[in-house]
């Protein structure tokens, strides 16, 4: 995540998006009064998604468990997300 103050992104909004559009991070960005956040338009669908199965009931729990079981003889493993540092401009 690109953390950045409102000040800082205001004098450069262009030069942010930029930057997030090359490395495909969130920005945060920090205000006295308030914070706002700035994720690519796909990142958003991909959010609204996970909400969405998150809320049918015993999904995540039924994907869980049948990961541990063998497909054609084959057996996967899901991992969990990665945490990056947050980083700044």
């Amino acid at each position: 995540m690109i953390s950045i103050t409102e000040k800082k992104f205001l004098s450069a909004p262009k030069k942010v998006i930029e930057q997030m559009q090359l490395s495909n991070e969130i920005v945060n960005i920090v205000s006295d009064k308030t914070g706002y956040v700035i994720i690519d338009a796909e990142e958003w669908r991909n959010i609204r998604e996970t909400i969405y199965l998150n809320s049918i009931d015993g999904l995540s729990s039924s994907i869980l468990s049948s990961s541990k079981e063998p497909f054609m003889g084959l057996h996967f493993q899901l991992d969990p997300l990665a945490n990056k540092p947050p980083n700044s401009i």
